[in-house]
């Protein structure tokens, strides 16, 4: 039997990458991005060091990888709110993922080196998408108010 056998089937490279970024994400917001180091995030992902590293070749790389999938669900949250409700309830719901899910976001960047301005540069054009999805809220506000 050879030695690699016994071992179950590896996962898809998407599973082994969310399952990577759920733990990095519940790391991260209960003791801050920086206190997180790698070794304890290997550790905690039950992948051996090379998998996780195959995946985010560095912290930093695993930071904007965390940001960005955090960013695309809070985008996603407000346009099905922009698709689903009325204008000025849609605006409300923006005002709050801005308001709200940044600050969940921000509250892993507790103390945050330097180093990290990149991964902190994507958070701020996100809250720059968000602003836009504000403004197609209010510009169909206003369509409703001169059509009534």
């Amino acid at each position: 039997m050879s030695p690699n056998a016994s071992r179950s089937p590896a996962l898809p490279r998407e599973e082994r990458e969310r399952r990577v970024l759920d733990t990095a994400a519940e790391l991260f917001y209960a003791r801050g991005v920086h206190e997180v180091g790698m070794d304890e995030l290997v550790s905690a992902t039950g992948f051996g060091k090379a998998t996780v590293y195959r995946l985010f070749p560095t912290k930093d790389a695993l930071v904007g990888a965390y940001l960005e999938r955090r960013a695309r669900t809070i985008l996603e949250l407000v346009d099905r709110d922009i698709a689903e409700r009325e204008p000025a309830d849609a605006v409300l719901a923006i005002f709050a993922a801005n308001v709200l899910h940044p600050a969940m976001l921000l509250s892993a960047f507790r103390e945050s080196p330097s180093s990290w301005r990149e991964p902190l540069g994507l958070l701020a054009q996100k809250r720059i998408c968000i602003i836009g999805r504000i403004e197609t809220a209010a510009t169909l506000i206003a369509l409703q108010v001169r059509t009534q």
